[in-house]
């Protein structure tokens, strides 16, 4: 069981890694199964017609159906989704290494990680009252979308840890 300090170093991490991430995620739509215009334009006219959207859907279709019965199982389902991510993933990794690592050896040093951009605004973000820390009540407000963040993390549960506690 997580204690309380645990539970705020970890919201600290995730908050940081968000402050590196947030670009990368912005720039690529994060890890969802959503595809992009560019996807979807199958003859690359700039026009998406319904007959690129059945297509497209059937294309998937076809390649998540490892097993050819004209049906996706749940296993299925999960293999593909994941196949997509782990490639959005990759690739937002890629971008966001570019952008980070500094000295340009291919590699993020935790010095580099430490001077990224956003780490001192997303700490401010949340420290609402600005007392130089935030509470458990700034952190569950963050996860609800109340604060300065209007709405920007969404609900998720019962404030920022899914739980009331």
């Amino acid at each position: 069981m997580m204690t309380n300090t645990n539970k705020y170093a970890v919201v600290l991490a995730a908050f940081m890694a968000m402050g590196v991430s947030g670009v990368a995620l912005a720039e690529g739509r994060g890890a969802g199964m959503m595809p992009t215009f560019e996807e979807l334009d199958l003859d690359k006219d700039g026009l998406v017609t319904k007959e690129e959207m059945t297509a497209y859907r059937a294309a998937e279709m076809k390649a998540a159906d490892t097993n050819a019965d004209g049906k996706l199982s749940a296993e299925e389902m999960t293999a593909a989704r994941l196949k997509k991510m782990e490639a959005r993933v990759a690739e937002m990794t890629a971008k966001m290494i570019t952008k980070l690592d500094t000295d340009k050896d291919g590699l993020v040093s935790g010095e580099e990680l430490a001077a990224a951009p956003g780490q001192d605004k997303m700490f401010d973000h949340l420290d609402e009252n600005e007392d130089g820390s935030i509470s458990k009540e700034e952190a569950d407000a963050a996860g609800e979308g109340r604060g300065h963040g209007h709405g920007r993390h969404g609900k998720h549960g019962g404030g920022f840890f899914g739980d009331d506690n």
